[in-house]
């Protein structure tokens, strides 16, 4: 299971299985969250906590906001997304995690949509020479996914 776009997809071969689209994660107590959405530039000056330097969300994230005319201020990083998001509830930043994530954001973390959606999509990676199993876990889940 991979987030696509694969940055080197190599032999690959992929399926599109999940859409999504990131959201701003931030201590239920900041002013940001008087709003219903937040605009991306609206975080040019917060410490912004980071997916950790081999991911296509970190890779999504920096173009946005580069799009959006500004640098992000990086305040840390982090290989998973439950680590983003417990970063953020210790005060270390803002975040922008998968929609998704809402059914884990631990206490005192709000998730407020973007206003200018970005969104992120899922996908299913196989060698073309798989073995029967994997190729059976990948019918499997793109029989299941509601792409």
């Amino acid at each position: 299971l991979v987030r696509l776009p694969l940055m080197q997809p190599g032999q690959l071969e992929t399926a599109l299985i999940e859409r999504d689209q990131l959201v701003v994660a931030l201590l239920a107590d900041h002013e940001l969250t008087r709003r219903r959405s937040v605009r991306l530039v609206d975080l040019a000056d917060e410490p912004l906590v980071l997916h950790g330097p081999v991911s296509v969300l970190r890779s999504v994230v920096m173009l946005a906001c580069q799009r959006a005319g500004f640098s992000p201020r990086i305040a840390q990083g982090a290989t998973q997304v439950q680590t983003v998001l417990s970063l953020v509830q210790s005060g270390h930043g803002v975040a922008l995690v998968p929609a998704g994530m809402a059914r884990i954001a631990p206490e005192g973390v709000r998730l407020l949509p973007l206003a200018d959606p970005l969104h992120i999509e899922m996908g299913i990676a196989a060698r073309p020479d798989a073995d029967a199993l994997t190729r059976n876990f990948v019918a499997v889940t793109k029989a299941v996914s509601d792409i």
